[in-house]
């Protein structure tokens, strides 16, 4: 198939260009769809690939077109087509896999243009690149030929790698603390932000102002070049990371809003007092308030030692100046008077999380050596087994503890074992702060198959509120903020949870939770990835499940957002547990009278609202992952300034 026969994009009106999913999926709702109305949309994170989003039924759904080593274009297991335009000329006369023909496309408005960056069209795109291409010594043949070939090729991709160098946040090597001062100058607002280059060849840091408080986010390259920030997603460039964190926070504290130019810094100059830092400088507030996501502060507390027995491994607070107890009336205190102290403002990495950083990572399941791994006290029970702590001593025979997954007897254990290993190697491919990680599998001859996790020493979010009732509303919130931002990265992921609850969110320390159990997590995989229909129903935690759960057998990250309404319910209500007392018919019948739990005491009014919009019947009414986390952050400013409406 002859590549070069393929037509632009650019000469469709159905083509959007760089929009997200949640943007595409607003333009369709503007136009009412019927059956068969789509977009066509390009990849945020890869050159040359592109989304096919469809309406059908009440949903939308959204198929990615990828680029394939011939330079073809195709729906995963789908025919391959020489470009996207000719994909979906293709579809809209037969269905072949998708879950109808395209048959009315949603059009740009008159005099928009599809978006290729933030406030930056195509034709002056393709300028820039002109001028970087001429920079680099190309012949203008070469360009235009290059401009008018949509395939990514060697020497567009060359050309994209240093597109960054052309724009008003790239700032040349710069130090933490130069970079600090220049956001400080322009008069930044929250998402402010500008890109360095570091010492370290071929890496960057994006620096973000974000409540008063300037953070440092370290931009790794790969060996294949692509660039990341931890634990999230991967960029062919700079100029893609930057515009994907314009769209879309994906982990950052916000999103970038306000590019910090040498220029407009340096302007600025003049007003920023002399001999000392600006009135609100991050260095004014306290020592290491100016937060380096991958360098200590200036002047840390001492940061613990990871060679210690390992006893102590797991301590919360080594190190840092004791707090005094309080009393119930510090719930929904301010920042300065919560309850325990959070390393995170001090910039220290959380203990556990730099010894399990020794622990290689792996896409595929890694077996464990039985002689490593040493079993000790139980920790729970599971659906094939128990949980146990146990000790794994690594390859550079440091020990850490885990958790061990087990099976119980010989009655489950042909089922148990085939669940375990499914349960490994769905885990194998998930790499997120918030998600518990998997360390490997370990079998041996006389021992059933056992699942070797990483341990959050605090355990499940319920059992420790209970216990627990002194801690903080702001507390409580930023657990919930971190499981929100995991389940908006399973999503990303294409991955159903089925199981969110507080009794699956484990508690690393009082201010670090992980989302855990996927035993009975689904990967979105084939043709229509955007739901899973289980064949038959289950032994089922329905007090956590969306109706077309129970009804119809269908889960999606919808009906996750569900879930992690009642887990709020739960962690709101410090431990209690959701429709005490009541029956599956009971719970159903409440839910069709369209009647929810009601707000726990001492719950802010913002939150329940949040429960609520969780709660919405339909699924596609449901508020999304993205606005979860935007949402949450929202009410913990204000908590934190004192403004929250509280009940």
């Amino acid at each position: 198939m002859n590549r070069n026969n393929a037509r632009d994009p650019l000469e469709e009106r159905y083509f959007f260009g760089r929009i997200t999913r949640e943007q595409a999926e607003e333009r369709m709702r503007e136009v009412k769809c019927s059956n068969g109305c789509f977009l066509l949309r390009e990849s945020l994170q890869k050159g040359g690939n592109y989304v096919l989003s469809l309406f059908h039924g009440v949903g939308i759904y959204h198929y990615a077109i990828d680029r394939q080593y011939d330079n073809t274009v195709a729906i995963r297991d789908g025919r391959k087509f020489p470009g996207p335009i000719e994909l979906v000329q293709h579809y809209k006369g037969n269905a072949d896999g998708l879950l109808c023909k395209l048959t009315v496309p949603v059009m740009l408005k008159p005099g928009e243009q599809p978006r290729a960056f933030e406030q930056m069209t195509h034709t002056e795109l393709d300028e820039q690149i002109k001028r970087v291409g001429e920079a680099m010594g190309i012949g203008s043949a070469v360009i235009t030929k290059t401009l008018n070939d949509k395939t990514q090729s060697q020497l567009r991709r060359a050309i994209d790698t240093v597109l960054h160098t052309k724009q008003s946040w790239f700032h040349s090597k710069l130090s933490r603390e130069d970079a600090e001062k220049r956001i400080m100058r322009s008069r930044p607002k929250d998402g402010s932000y500008l890109v360095r280059e570091r010492n370290e060849e071929g890496t960057f840091a994006l620096s973000l102002f974000y409540g008063g408080i300037v953070y440092h986010y370290k931009i790794d390259k790969n060996h294949t070049g692509d660039l990341s920030i931890k634990d999230g997603p991967k960029f062919q460039s700079l100029m893609q990371m930057i515009d994907h964190y314009i769209l879309k926070k994906d982990g950052l504290l916000c999103c970038l809003t306000l590019a910090c130019s040498e220029q407009n810094a340096n302007a600025n100059r003049k007003s920023a007092p002399v001999g000392g830092p600006s009135p609100q400088s991050p260095t004014s507030n306290r020592p290491g308030s100016a937060v380096d996501i991958f360098l200590p502060p200036r002047e840390p507390p001492p940061v613990p030692n990871t060679t210690r027995p390992i006893q102590e491994s797991f301590r919360s607070d080594r190190g840092l100046p004791p707090v005094p107890p309080l009393n119930n009336s510090h719930r929904g205190a301010s920042f300065a008077q919560r309850n325990v102290v959070d390393k995170r403002q001090f910039g220290i990495p959380n203990d556990q999380e730099k010894i399990y950083d020794h622990v290689a990572k792996t896409k595929k399941t890694k077996s464990l050596n039985p002689a490593d791994l040493t079993l000790m006290d139980p920790l729970g029970k599971g659906n094939f087994g128990s949980v146990l702590k146990g000790i794994y001593r690594m390859a550079d025979k440091q020990d850490v503890f885990v958790a061990v997954k087990t099976l119980k007897d010989s009655q489950v254990i042909q089922n148990g074992a085939s669940e375990i290993v499914r349960e490994a190697d769905l885990m194998a491919d998930l790499d997120h702060q918030h998600i518990v990680r998997m360390i490997g599998v370990c079998k041996s001859d006389n021992d059933p198959m056992m699942l070797v996790l990483e341990l959050a020493e605090l355990g499940p979010l319920h059992k420790y509120l209970k216990k627990h009732q002194m801690m903080t509303i702001h507390n409580i919130l930023e657990l919930m903020l971190q499981v929100a931002q995991g389940m908006e990265y399973l999503e990303s992921r294409q991955f159903v949870h089925r199981d969110l609850a507080a009794r699956n969110v484990l508690l690393v320390t009082e201010t670090f939770a992980k989302i855990s159990d996927f035993g009975m997590s689904k990967a979105l995989v084939g043709k229509d990835n955007n739901y899973y229909v289980a064949e038959q129903a289950g032994r089922w935690p329905l007090k956590w499940y969306a109706p077309e759960c129970i009804y119809k057998f269908k889960f999606s990250s919808k009906s996750d957002i569900w879930s992690y309404g009642v887990t709020l319910w739960e962690a709101m209500s410090y431990g209690k547990k959701p429709y005490a007392n009541m029956k599956g018919q009971e719970i159903l019948n409440m839910i069709e009278a369209q009647k929810r739990l009601d707000c726990p005491e001492a719950c802010p009014e913002d939150v329940y609202q949040l429960m609520l919009s969780c709660w919405e019947y339909e699924a596609h009414d449901r508020i999304t992952f993205t606005k979860i986390g935007e949402t949450m952050t929202d009410i913990l400013r204000k908590l934190k300034q004192g403004t929250l409406k509280m009940r």
